[in-house]
């Protein structure tokens, strides 16, 4: 069995999970997965168990953990998600457990840290699934080994995004309008990006390998153990 990976869940229509996508990627890339409730009340038993945490896409974390107003934009708000995911990062940078946030997962780990976010920003919400922008990758970043280049096309399915970095994150990405694309961590692993990789791993194989070395950094983490 693979590195254990808890992919952070959330309820819909009385459902507990996540898109299916995410869970291949984990498993294709070699991982187990494992679909967390989102209960605060589990956040420490879940930390016991996985190796690896990852935070998916979604809709907008309240303002107030970030300390600003709510945008009147704002959609998609859920506290008990908010509440849970929250902390469960901040148990997982605490324990040195691998950490991996795609969109709103990215989002979710700078607030967590002690960033904030930029509520609403124009014309990154795009509504095609073939609808792509240019991002220019840091030559020291899990990006640009898994890609080998320093500019990259990327999918773009948010109105909001990461504004100032928590203390030790570093850019590892960037679009042409100034917008946070990735980040990662110096002294712990910590991917994030903005776009949505495991919609485009049919078009461009490379992307899967963001999942192949988050789930590596996991199964490293675990033979430590």
């Amino acid at each position: 069995m693979g590195a254990v990976i808890g992919i952070c869940g959330f309820e819909k229509n009385n459902y507990i999970g996540v898109p299916r996508k995410y869970v291949e990627c984990i498993y294709k890339a070699g991982g187990t997965p494992l679909i967390l409730h989102d209960n605060v009340l589990l956040a420490e038993e879940y930390i016991n168990i996985v190796h690896g945490i990852m935070f998916v896409g979604g809709g907008d974390i309240a303002a107030h953990y970030f300390f600003q107003e709510q945008d009147e934009n704002a959609n998609g708000i859920d506290p008990e998600r908010d509440a849970f995911e929250l902390m469960i990062c901040r148990l997982a940078y605490r324990k040195g457990i691998p950490i991996f946030g795609i969109c709103r997962g990215c989002q979710t780990i700078n607030v967590a840290l002690g960033g904030d976010l930029i509520q609403n920003i124009q014309d990154h919400m795009n509504s095609s699934e073939g609808e792509c922008h240019p991002i220019k990758l840091s030559e020291e970043s899990i990006l640009f080994r898994a890609f080998g280049e320093d500019r990259i096309n990327v999918n773009s399915y948010h109105h909001q995004s990461c504004g100032v970095l928590a203390k030790g994150l570093r850019v590892t990405a960037i679009s042409c309008d100034g917008i946070i694309e990735a980040f990662e961590c110096d002294h712990t692993y910590i991917s994030a990006v903005q776009f949505h990789p495991e919609r485009s791993i049919e078009a461009d194989a490379r992307f899967l390998g963001l999942f192949g070395d988050f789930v590596n950094a996991c199964d490293r983490k675990r033979k430590k153990c």
